[in-house]
């Protein structure tokens, strides 16, 4: 409106003291410009020598970029890699370089609680339903002989098929853990964890889990993408669980520089994570948001901005208990910097409750979604652009300080290297 450049990202606005945590919450309808909004704060990212790790690029949105930027790509799905769990990953593989014995007992013990979480969540997404507690002791217990003496080690991890495997054969120490005095009845006690875990063995999702990892995850590049793509829109379970796991190995290839840093055996860095598609985790049940929200609390801790994104807040509100809502709501509330783009009035009603919107406000971030008329009005076809595309509102503080709007605004080298086009399917076709 005054035509002032914004200069704006999460962390160095959270360093100069502007915000008081580096997290952002992107909001939107599709089409009008959030992806490419957040490929330009991938780009400055780069730009400023810190790493970007895009974790579960559905569509892609990310691909092209991190590939033009020199960074990796890690793709996942049926046919296109897998991603084994039990590894201990980049944290547990610099165990043994840390020099105080105290450090190496720490990150192992973080190690194993990191396995334990991520293979509970994916046991809630196939039972839709929470593991209980002495389910993720027998857990722990199953991980802790599976990598014990003349076991399984760190560069030959064992697999999900494995775990399995020791559990059902019960054995004292696991008896033990279970609280049962004979083998039938743990084996009773155990059924239902058994079942789970066969279900992650020879189910759809082991065909992504239960295998060795194709491609491990180098937090030392300058920007990763894991291409998701690949799984198909309508398997949801499966896109959460890998959604999920990414989520979970990202965070812990950041823990593990840092602790290598904290050891004096590398330089200090500072990381961003995007975690685009909140929403389809949070989708599959409300068992989920306490992992997610387990996960979105590590920024700050781990010297991380954490870029959050969904198209709606009826994602984030769609559960049956009120403790399940306030929590994932809680994503949006803690985000120190939300940015919303073109939204219905219904929205903004919505987002009230969580954020303050004056009327103008609301005005003129309603007034961004209105749809063009349904002419090409002489162009020859060529498709007039939107008015609200990439428009935003940004919005910092808990009171009702004004929002900062703001369009994002292609540059020539953007626009002619292609790393925004995200309907290339429909590139050569026409209308008639």
């Amino acid at each position: 409106m005054t035509g002032e450049p914004v200069h704006f990202d999460p962390m160095s606005w959270f360093l100069k003291g502007f915000i008081t945590a580096p997290s952002m919450f992107v909001l939107a309808l599709n089409g009008f410009g959030k992806s490419s909004l957040i490929r330009r704060l991938v780009t400055g990212a780069v730009a400023a020598g810190d790493t970007t790790m895009c974790l579960g690029d559905t569509k892609p949105d990310y691909r092209d970029l991190v590939q033009t930027l020199g960074g990796q790509v890690i793709d996942l799905g049926y046919g296109h890699g897998k991603l084994n769990p039990l590894a201990v990953g980049a944290l547990g593989s610099i165990i043994e370089q840390l020099p105080d014995p105290e450090m190496r007992r720490q990150v192992a013990a973080q190690v194993e609680a990191g396995q334990v979480t991520v293979v509970a969540g994916l046991i809630e997404l196939v039972r839709g339903a929470r593991v209980a507690d002495y389910e993720e002791t027998l857990l722990a217990a199953g991980l802790r002989e599976l990598y014990g003496p003349g076991g399984f080690t760190p560069d030959d991890p064992p697999l999900l098929e494995d775990l399995l495997e020791v559990i059902a054969h019960g054995g004292e120490q696991m008896m033990a853990f279970a609280e049962e005095d004979s083998l039938e009845a743990y084996r009773e006690a155990t059924k239902p964890l058994r079942r789970s875990l066969r279900a992650l063995v020879e189910g759809p999702f082991g065909e992504i889990f239960n295998g060795h990892t194709t491609v491990v995850l180098d937090p030392a590049s300058p920007a990763v993408c894991v291409d998701v793509s690949h799984i198909p829109e309508g398997d949801t379970k499966l896109l959460a669980a890998v959604l999920m796991v990414c989520w979970s190995d990202g965070f812990g290839a950041i823990a593990a520089a840092h602790t290598l840093a904290d050891a004096g055996l590398a330089p200090k860095r500072v990381f961003h994570v995007v975690m685009d598609e909140i929403w389809r985790v949070l989708g599959v049940g409300e068992f989920m948001v306490d992992r997610v929200d387990s996960l979105t609390r590590l920024n700050r801790p781990l010297a991380t901005s954490l870029i959050m994104c969904s198209h709606t807040i009826k994602d984030l509100g769609a559960f049956n208990s009120r403790a399940s809502v306030n929590k994932a709501l809680g994503f949006i509330e803690r985000a120190r910097a939300k940015v919303i783009g073109p939204v219905g009035p219904e929205e903004i009603e919505r987002l009230r409750t969580v954020m303050s919107f004056s009327e103008t406000e609301k005005l003129t971030v309603t007034s961004w979604s209105a749809p063009r008329p349904l002419t090409d009005n002489g162009n020859d076809g060529v498709r007039e652009t939107p008015a609200g595309m990439g428009c935003f509102l940004l919005k910092t503080g808990e009171d009702n300080t004004p929002g900062i709007p703001f369009r994002m605004t292609f540059t020539p080298a953007e626009r002619d290297s292609g790393i925004h086009n995200t309907n290339k399917r429909f590139d050569g076709l026409h209308a008639e």
